[in-house]
């Protein structure tokens, strides 16, 4: 990862001071603005405050799932949901919906966001995108290496994104990949160490007792091996929803 892809993604983000502890943080497009004090000083991740659409789009769910979508919608183009799916509530733990591209995982992902934040059954939500945490590890990795303003900034960037994550009441995990350590690894595939800190994220969050949706193309079968691999506890004990069926999107 260069120095100038480096800076042109830092360029993105928005400065912002805490008004209660004067700590400086640079906010990138994911991140969820803070309404009051930094989540260092409150205990708690900040509560995104606007209509349901910027709340959406504050935590950073895509655009095309923010507006006219839902529970009826998802029926229709893609049937009806299994049963443990359709009763799934955050109190039940992880929820882990997993199946070929095109199945309404994402869909399915984004429409509980949107039920929960209306309800007030969760106040804040995260949603992460595995690319966009890797490009981010990836661009903290270069700073680290290479030094200098930009470096540091894009190491604070990291380990914002991972804050945020940790303390959202609900994460959203969109296109989870397995690592693969073959010679000649899928596209697809994410290096061993980034979904090492991937499962660190996610046994934090066990740990705290704070529910995460998780959408892959891996079965459960990989994501189990891969969790005891790393001697991980996340995923422990979660709900694993299979979505069938050709993919939609090609039609």
């Amino acid at each position: 990862m260069s120095i100038e892809k480096l800076e042109q993604s830092l360029a993105r983000g928005r400065e912002w001071r805490c008004p209660q502890c004067g700590t400086d943080y640079v906010l990138l497009p994911w991140a969820v603005v803070p309404s009051g004090a930094c989540a260092k000083c409150t205990g708690e991740a900040a509560v995104a405050v606007g209509s349901l659409a910027d709340r959406l789009g504050a935590a950073g769910v895509p655009a095309r799932y923010r507006q006219g979508f839902g529970r009826s919608w998802w029926v229709e183009q893609f049937g009806t949901p299994p049963p443990k799916l359709a009763a799934w509530t955050p109190a039940a733990g992880d929820l882990v919906l997993w199946g070929n591209r095109g199945t309404g995982k994402t869909g399915y992902a984004a429409i509980t966001v949107a039920e929960l934040l209306t309800s007030g059954a969760v106040q804040t939500a995260f949603w992460l995108r595995m690319n966009e945490f890797t490009e981010t590890l990836e661009l903290a990795q270069a700073g680290s290496r290479g030094g200098g303003a930009a470096g540091f900034r894009a190491v604070e960037a990291a380990a914002e994104m991972r804050r945020t994550a940790i303390d959202s009441q609900l994460l959203v995990l969109d296109e989870l990949k397995p690592a693969r350590r073959t010679a000649n690894a899928a596209a697809s595939a994410s290096a061993p160490w980034i979904v090492e800190r991937i499962y660190d994220l996610l046994a934090a969050r066990y740990d705290a007792m704070r529910p995460t949706i998780i959408t892959t193309n891996a079965t459960p079968t990989e994501l189990a091996a891969q969790a005891e691999a790393m001697a991980s506890r996340a995923l422990a004990g979660a709900t694993v929803v299979k979505l069938a069926g050709g993919d939609r999107r090609a039609q």
